[in-house]
């Protein structure tokens, strides 16, 4: 059965248990439902990545779950906390096992018998990874299946098996362990579930939902009434979910192997730098743990575990078990203080694949984050030396799922964010529902949800070719590292091609000027950093992180430093309001900041063709950097005038640098009036965007000057408060927002680059994957006309104000921004059969040039923008959007994980990007603000 990216695959309804049996019948005679529903309990705890299939049919029937004591998926999520079933005793269970189909018969089987344990082996190893067209296959190794299947307390009778009668092979499994969960503040004896294996030619014969009552049966036998199991389906219904990261640690290999892809502007030389690792633990005192650590090493992860939601309550013999090293099985290190103490604590466990059909590479080799406490270092530093440490063991890859703190330090180490996801269930238990860093618990032999592919695991999205301990030699060569490594099935326009060797240049003499420009004025060139200048330069760009800034946020902030904006080492406050003192307009010069020689302040004129051609062309040359781009943006006349002429614009806030006497347009910023609510105050603001520098004077310090004259321009107008975003972080973000993408054209995407065609996926399959209707599906959808004004601005206003940060609308501001411009911005509304309008869609057209590209020349991009469901799903509004996008033309459509986004994001097969987008606010403090409370969309 294939899941996962390609769509193809029925994930939910499983075989009805009151379906009889008949006996002596083959395989082949059952009907092909009961194959289908068979299929799915046989993935229901296989650790396979995401069922797009279950994850978008979520809500349909699940015959066979809908019979067991588990939260349906349209119920909500219970406060209570407690069992669902009544509670019962082991007198109420029967005796004797389930029936099985004809032919079958149970088993025990014996783990410590190296024929049975082979024999176990053997069929997870051809049937528990479906496909055999896969490039991996999960190799669980027999001293990992002893390791994973007898822990302390463990009971023979809950690793069941079924064989053929007769010939007495071992065609089905499922296992039990016990284990002491702790579910907030409940501790509950539970079973956790796990290997849930059907021979592949037995599909039909509906052995697994047979597997899962016999299992249920000798478990409650035991008096335990409760289980966990975790899943890379969506099933009735996870207490949380949550993803995958991948770290590189042999980025040649996994290149080879097809689990990476080189990045289109990556040679393999740079790509191992940027993946490199020291040869030794940074730390002082880290050593492999010894059998005498065990019980300061209990007491560590004992303490840590009391701050989740969900974790397990591990006694020392536990601890012993499943952390004291075992080669090959699982690594565990401590760090020792001068005075012999342990107060640290790393450990990562061994699940390594088989490679199929590679003339180089059989085995790749993973390392799976485990247990890791940190008390006297960062816990970045101490997974920063589990790397090492892994690479040290000829570890191929470093997985990790976003559980615990682990949050903390993926981005930072370069870990790539992959397709699969990872459900946790309870079985006969109810509870609120969980985050990701409120989960507490790694089942080891549960934690493998991810297809071990490209379209699963790309390398880090990271963008510097540093590692954390060490800063870049230059900075053309930290911009050179950026958008190097995509993810297999979404790309980020702004992806770049291969760069070309450089020479070096030589040193200019002092006064040399750049042809057609100034020369510097008394070496002034010299006086600013240029990394500074740049990091100006992209302060209000939109295009992806800056992975640099991302890792080196502690570095000073020569220009920032000097601003009212809070410092990147402050604690984010719980207070709103100014940073500077109050002012009046009287206090702000009259006079405009000095230029450096030769150049001269302008107002531009937008609703001039020569002058808004010129802004045009600066921003399309300039406002991406780097001319070897594979992608461009094209901001443009119209979308300019649409973006800068809002009601009460000032064209004083359209400020522009020219060459003094040549007259040409050579720096570029823009500000326009918006009233902002941030928490309970409503504050009257400057939107900032289009820092534009002309690439060759770089070295003028334009960049600062120009944020320094556009803010005197603003408090000029009594204004004191701004808000921009950026895909770089600076002193410092109120948010950190995220894109996403949705494929509308996947053929032009693979064509230019944008995306990659899937390792197991050919081009009729991915179009096939991404298509959408030809027409909405909602009755009553139409384009928005100037009549619907007032209601749709009554919809926006009321649905924004549910968030931390949005713009307080007027209806003029409005209809200027929602109602449709052809080429510019989309609206639709939804109306009922009153005539009345109950919902609404918009998104924004923002293309990109395509250069050096024999058959495209332009990529056409939808950006999500106000959208308002009150009569339907969010989802199924946001569904139509994408086919209305189709309709006109475009190649993707990109989404932001702002407002209630998250709640289509996935199910719509967006994937998620590497791109970031920071939210900032100028002289005004407030507690930071987590992306689904931002209501704003800055263009």
């Amino acid at each position: 059965l294939t899941c996962g990216e390609e769509g193809e695959g029925d994930e939910e309804a499983v075989a009805d248990e009151k379906s009889t049996q008949k006996k002596g019948e083959n395989a082949e005679d059952d009907k092909e439902t009961d194959v289908t529903s068979q299929e799915h309990l046989v993935q229901m705890l296989r650790k396979r990545g995401t069922c797009e299939e279950s994850r978008r049919h979520s809500e349909r029937p699940h015959t066979f779950w809908d019979t067991q004591p588990v939260p349906s998926m349209s119920s909500e999520y219970s406060q209570d906390n407690g069992p669902l079933d009544n509670i019962k005793t082991p007198e109420d269970v029967r005796s004797d096992p389930y029936p099985l189909p004809a032919q079958f018969e149970w088993c025990t089987c014996d783990v410590n018998d190296a024929k049975e344990l082979q024999e176990i082996y053997t069929l997870l190893t051809e049937n528990y990874v479906e496909d055999d067209d896969s490039m991996f296959r999960f190799d669980y190794s027999t001293d990992f299946l002893e390791w994973a299947l007898k822990p302390p307390g463990y009971l023979r009778q809950w690793h069941l098996g079924v064989r053929v009668k007769g010939g007495g092979k071992l065609v089905g499994f499922i296992t039990g362990i016990p284990a002491h969960i702790q579910v907030f503040e409940k501790k509950i004896d539970m079973a956790e579930i796990n290997f849930l294996c059907v021979h592949k030619k037995l599909r039909s014969k509906r052995l697994a939902p047979v597997l899962i009552k016999e299992i249920t049966r000798r478990v409650n036998c035991e008096n335990v009434w409760q289980a966990v199991y975790t899943a890379g389906v969506v099933l009735p219904r996870p207490v949380s979910e949550c993803r995958y990261h991948h770290r590189s640690l042999n980025p040649k290999k996994l290149i080879e192997v097809g689990f990476s892809h080189l990045g289109a502007r990556m040679t393999m030389a740079r790509t191992i730098k940027l993946y490199k690792v020291p040869d030794a633990p940074q730390l002082s005192g880290m050593r492999e743990m010894k059998k005498a650590d065990v019980p300061r090493v209990h007491f560590l992860v004992s303490t840590y575990l009391k701050k989740f939601q969900l974790h397990p309550e591990l006694s020392a013999d536990e601890i012993e078990h499943w952390m004291l090293p075992r080669k090959d099985v699982v690594y565990c290190y401590v760090r020792e203080n001068e005075k012999g103490e342990i107060n640290d604590v790393c450990s990562f466990y061994n699940l390594p694949s088989t490679v199929l059909g590679h003339e180089k590479h059989n085995q790749l080799r993973a390392a799976y984050s485990y247990w890791n406490v940190a008390n006297t270092v960062p816990l970045q530093d101490l997974m920063y030396d589990a790397l090492i440490l892994a690479k040290q063991r000829d570890f191929d890859v470093f997985n990790a799922l976003d559980v615990m703190e682990n949050e903390s330090f993926l981005k930072e180490l370069k870990f790539g964010i992959g397709d699969g996801f990872l459900q946790y269930y309870l079985y006969n238990w109810k509870c609120p529902k969980i985050d990701p860093h409120g989960i507490g618990l790694a089942l080891v032999a549960a934690m493998i949800n991810t297809p071990m592919g490209p379209q699963a695991a790309p390398l880090a999205m990271a963008e510097a070719d540093k590692s954390p301990k060490e800063e870049p030699e230059e900075e053309e060569e930290a911009e050179e590292e950026e958008d190097e490594v995509e993810n297999d099935e979404t790309g980020q326009a702004g992806g770049e091609k291969k760069k070309k060797k450089k020479k070096k240049k030589p040193a200019k003499k002092e006064g040399a000027a750049t042809a057609g420009y100034p020369a510097p004025a008394n070496g002034e060139e010299d006086k600013e950093d240029p990394d500074q200048q740049q990091h100006l330069l992209q302060m209000l760009r939109k295009r992806g992180p800056c992975e640099e800034s991302r890792r080196q946020t502690a570095r000073e902030h020569a220009f920032w430093d000097t601003q009212p904006v809070p410092s990147m080492g402050s604690e984010y406050g719980q207070d709103s309001g100014p940073l500077d003192e109050v002012r009046q307009v009287e206090d702000v010069h009259a006079e405009p900041y000095p230029l450096p020689d030769k150049f001269e302040w302008c107002t531009c004129n937008v609703d001039d063709d020569k002058e808004i051609d010129e802004i045009y062309t600066l921003l399309t040359e300039n406002y991406v950097e780097d001319d070897d781009s594979m992608f461009r943006f094209d901001y443009s006349v119209h979308f300019l005038r649409w973006a800068l002429k809002p009601p009460e614009f000032l064209r004083s806030w359209h400020l522009g640098v020219r060459v003094q006497g040549g007259g040409k347009l050579v720096g570029f910023i823009t500000g326009i009036p918006a009233k902002i609510r941030v928490l309970e105050k409503s504050i009257q603001m400057a939107e900032i965007n289009f820092l534009c520098v002309h690439k060759r004077l770089r070295s003028k310090r334009l960049a600062p000057v120009l944020i320094k004259e556009i803010t005197r321009r603003v408090n000029r107008e009594n204004i004191w408060q701004a808000v921009y975003t950026a895909g770089v972080v600076l002193p410092r973000p109120i948010s950190e927002c995220r894109y996403w993408h949705r494929s509308l054209n996947p053929k032009k995407l693979i064509e230019v680059g944008f995306s990659h065609l899937g390792a197991r996926m050919t081009m009729a399959r991915t179009i096939k994957l991404y298509k959408v209707p030809d027409v909405p599906q909602l009755p009553g959808m139409r384009e928005m006309k100037k009549e619907d004004v007032p209601k749709v601005h009554s919809l926006v206003v009321n649905y924004l104000r549910k968030f931390t940060l949005h713009p307080e609308f007027s209806p003029e501001e409005v209809e200027h921004w929602m109602l449709p411009r052809t080429g510019v911005v989309y609206c639709y509304v939804r109306e009922n059969e009153k005539g009345e309008v109950t919902d609404v869609c918009s998104f924004y057209s923002l293309p990109s040039s395509i250069l050096g590209h024999a058959k495209h020349t332009l990529l056409k991009a939808a950006y999500s923008y106000w959208n308002v469901a009150t009569t339907v799903p969010l989802q199924d509004l946001m569904y139509d959007a994408l086919i209305l996008a189709k309709q006109q033309d475009f190649d993707v459509f990109n989404a932001l994980d702002i407002m209630e986004n998250e709640s289509f994001l996935k199910d719509l097969k967006f994937g998620i990007g590497d791109g970031y987008l920071q939210y900032y606010l100028y002289n005004w403090k407030c507690p930071r603000i987590e992306p689904k409370g931002i209501g704003l969309v800055l263009l």
